[in-house]
């Protein structure tokens, strides 16, 4: 059986509006990544980048400008995301608080190898 290490999902229209403007795209043109996880035991190996990078590159293969909104930044501002604005999260904590989430879109595609922002090459970690 393999090992599931991680995830992460890609979804086409993301109606963020300091998305938009900071694109100059609509919202059928954005890519929004969500669900970036990572099993405990394979934290700090890079996996989260990676995957991170395989979501963006499959994004614009797909035409689509990578955009996420979140509550914690360090991974997304290591990479080189930018940050266009802030808004609150339609959901609460368990302590009943609607945090605020920071938005970001991806940087321009990079033709460095090695990059966040690549296509997804098979890793093992």
């Amino acid at each position: 059986m393999p090992i599931r290490a991680g995830h992460i999902g890609l979804v086409q229209g993301v109606p963020t509006p300091c998305l938009l403007e900071a694109t100059g795209r609509e919202a059928s043109g954005l890519g929004g990544i969500v669900r970036l996880f990572v099993d405990p035991g394979f934290m700090r190996k890079g996996l989260a980048r990676a995957l991170l990078g395989a979501a963006a590159g499959y994004a614009r293969t797909c035409g689509l400008q990578p955009v996420l909104d979140v509550v914690a930044v360090a991974l997304y501002e290591g990479s080189g995301w930018k940050l266009a604005g802030t808004k609150t999260a339609t959901w609460v904590t368990s302590s009943g608080v609607s945090p605020t989430l920071r938005c970001y879109f991806a940087p321009q595609a990079s033709r460095r190898a090695g990059r966040a922002d690549q296509p997804f090459r098979r890793r093992h970690f």
